[in-house]
């Protein structure tokens, strides 16, 4: 990557920061990276919200796993608001705190009370004899932010794999707009992995279609996201046909939904 132009905003780069392709946060994989000559420190720092948003989705299994959080720190969870996670001397804890008033966990932290918001998470609780059993759900996805930070890491590992010049194409601004600025509207095939208690990230190399389109394909912890980096997404309902004639409605979505079914 010889290039002096960032992927994003089209204007010089340079610089000595790295931009990790997979958040930090969720355990990047060693020199997975795009130097500073492909990407502005601005646009860097600019749009580490998204990173953020598809860190957040990903906070219990990260937790559960005990993937660092940048710079090293302990794994936590704390934009839930009705649930708090932390590491001490003992291990992990997790306070599910599912009352109608803010709870202090065993560290002193004030966890809020469930209000149904959107990050909070609802909790069940079972006890058999001496044991009791927390069941939870959680979404994975919804946001528009994490689906544009999807898109960010798709073209970051496009060119990784391919090569910085082919972003600076017009055909890619569409895809520019929409993860810098959330404008327009863009869809992702989300497969749920059938070993999902493993956390690992994976990718593919890129794959380029018969009309010259690539499309990503990549493990982020338990899930798989497939994206079609072309400039309308017109390759997006061939893979949906493929995905309905191979696997039927079971096992898969696109996100947002709504155009499994017409």
């Amino acid at each position: 990557m010889k290039s002096k132009k960032c992927i994003w905003c089209l204007n010089a780069a340079g610089g000595n920061h790295v931009e990790h392709i997979v958040p930090e946060s969720l355990g990047c994989p060693e020199n997975f990276v795009l130097p500073a000559d492909v990407i502005c420190k601005k646009c860097n720092n600019g749009m580490g919200h998204l990173d953020q948003a598809v860190a957040d989705d990903f906070d219990m299994l990260a937790f559960q796993t005990g993937i660092p959080r940048k710079k090293g720190r302990l794994p936590k969870i704390a934009s839930r608001g009705n649930v708090y996670g932390f590491y001490d001397e003992s291990g992990p804890k997790i306070f599910f705190n599912m009352e109608n008033r803010p709870v202090t966990a065993s560290d002193g932290t004030r966890v809020g009370a469930y209000k149904g918001q959107p990050r909070n998470i609802k909790a069940s609780f079972e006890k058999f004899g001496n044991y009791a059993k927390i069941s939870a759900d959680f979404y994975i996805g919804k946001s528009k932010k994490f689906q544009r930070g999807i898109y960010k890491i798709a073209v970051s590992a496009l060119a990784y794999y391919v090569d910085a010049a082919e972003i600076y194409r017009p055909k890619y601004n569409a895809i520019r707009n929409y993860v810098r600025n959330g404008k327009g509207k863009r869809h992702i095939i989300f497969l749920q992995e059938s070993d999902f208690e493993n956390y690992e990230h994976e990718f593919n190399k890129p794959y380029i279609s018969q009309s010259n389109n690539y499309i990503i394909t990549f493990r982020l912890a338990c899930a798989r996201m497939i994206v079609d980096l072309s400039e309308n997404e017109s390759e997006l309902p061939k893979m949906i046909e493929t995905f309905l004639a191979e696997l039927g409605e079971t096992g898969w979505t696109v996100i947002p939904l709504g155009l499994i079914k017409e």
